[in-house]
């Protein structure tokens, strides 16, 4: 599964080629891991058969769920840049 770090943005109603673009602004994403669903600040990743610690988590997750999976271990620090998180 491929980790994605940082904001995800993309550019709605583009034309291909040299075309000039119609309504040039980015929509913003929310964030949340591929396999897992986000909502009120809980990521919940359970059962998912995870490996390894997913990306592309929002910064402002408050609850990450990844019981019943399969990660075995998890990298020092690898939750330090969510400062909101309090619940796993």
């Amino acid at each position: 599964m491929p980790l994605i770090e940082g904001p995800l943005y993309y550019v709605t109603e583009r034309d291909q080629g040299n075309l000039p673009l119609r309504n040039t602004h980015c929509d913003e994403k929310p964030l949340c891991p591929m396999a897992c669903s986000c909502d009120g600040g809980v990521v919940d990743c359970r059962e998912k058969g995870l490996v390894e610690i997913p990306g592309a988590i929002p910064e402002d997750t408050l609850e990450i769920r990844l019981e019943l999976n399969q990660i075995q271990e998890i990298p020092p620090r690898a939750f330090a840049a969510y400062k909101a998180l309090t619940k796993m």
